[in-house]
């Protein structure tokens, strides 16, 4: 006899009619709540849940209204169900299934690292809501803790087993496999710069006898993504402009890593002409000495930023701090050349107010704004 909509993830999904196929539609929806209901919760306060119930006694019924209500129950976090429904003589229902209580976290199979280390990175703990995502997203930093280590092929798995009052207990399985260090960075189709050149620019390193105290020859992810940005600067600091370095190919042996990086070097380009634009406090043939990039030389990328800094700095100087001064860069693929623009914008200008001194005891203030 009674109507009832099913909602689960937020999500409306189910509306199911009483076998009152008589009883008209637009009755139903004039029916006058009598009383608004909260079931199923066991550790969840019936206040809190109410918070987030906007459906009132006395007022008419509103799908639209209880829908939004099933939603923002269920954005709680503390509910895998959460249902409403609506009774002939105007009772409304929200009957509500909470997530599983932790226990308990046990962890096995693990010898290399500690168990706090791993509860650590895992960060689901007893006596919270057990929530599924977060369970996954734990599962995830204990593999890269466990591939910051070394143990690249290293298995985590998990399984839940519900015990007595609506609890559960987390199990973690651990399959740790063999500590893989890097073997040998290799690399292809570079021409300007030898491999143990580009090798001591990378932060990650091949393993030496002592890597089980150092841990040099870990494969981190996260630091061979920024040594292939610091190749790609040293690069372009030294005029090959169109460059690429492809993503590292990590090979894994049965008794370490091998990487390779493949490089495209591209033809390398000079600087072609130097302007100076937008707001100059001084002529532009003065302020372009003091720009080190110069039609002819290799291009630098380094050297562009260099000239960035000590035009910025000159105009603070002068009282402009909110400079900026704009890079334009055109690439010229047939002559090999780079033209750079620098346009300045040299803000409005910055006075002194009044200075206050604190902090003196012996010398007056006088003194030391004359100093």
């Amino acid at each position: 006899m009674k109507r009832c909509f099913i909602s689960r993830a937020g999500a409306l999904l189910l509306f199911i009619f009483s076998s009152l196929a008589s009883f008209p539609l637009q009755a139903q929806e004039k029916v006058q709540l009598k009383e608004v209901k909260i079931e199923g919760n066991l550790r969840v306060e019936e206040d809190g849940i109410r918070l987030h119930v906007k459906s009132r006694a006395g007022e008419l019924f509103d799908p639209p209204t209880v829908d939004q209500d099933v939603k923002s129950i269920y954005r709680m976090g503390f509910f895998d169900d959460v249902r409403a429904e609506l009774s002939p003589d105007g009772v409304l229902t929200y009957a509500v299934k909470e997530k599983p209580y932790i226990r308990e976290v046990k962890i096995v199979g693990n010898s290399e690292l500690s168990r706090e280390k791993i509860e650590a990175a895992f960060g689901v703990n007893p006596r919270t809501v057990l929530d599924r995502d977060k369970v996954s997203e734990g599962i995830e930093k204990v593999k890269k803790l466990y591939t910051d280590q070394g143990y690249v092929n290293a298995q985590i798995e998990y399984g839940t087993s519900l015990v007595e009052n609506n609890q559960a207990v987390v199990n973690l399985t651990v399959d740790e496999g063999k500590r893989l260090l890097i073997q040998k960075i290799a690399f292809e189709g570079n021409k300007a710069f030898s491999d143990s050149e580009l090798k001591g620019l990378m932060a990650t390193k091949e393993k030496w006898f002592l890597s089980f105290i150092t841990n040099r020859g870990v494969l981190d992810q996260d630091i061979l993504t920024n040594d292939v940005a610091v190749l790609s600067a040293h690069y372009y600091d030294h005029g090959f402009v169109d460059h690429k370095i492809d993503e590292p190919v990590v090979l894994r042996r049965r008794d370490g890593i091998e990487m390779v990086i493949r490089v495209d070097e591209g033809e390398q380009y000079r600087v072609g002409k130097v302007e100076l634009g937008g707001d100059l406090i001084d002529d532009a043939d003065k302020l372009l000495k003091k720009v080190q990039l110069t039609t002819g030389q290799i291009f630098s990328g380094g050297r562009l930023r260099g000239d960035i800094t000590n035009l910025s700095d000159m105009y603070s100087n002068k009282g402009f701090a909110f400079v900026q001064v704009d890079p334009r860069t055109k690439v010229n693929s047939q002559d090999k050349t780079v033209d750079v623009a620098l346009v300045i914008s040299q803000g409005p200008p910055v006075y002194f107010n009044r200075v206050m001194v604190a902090g003196n005891t012996k010398t007056r203030d006088k003194v030391i704004r004359r100093e």
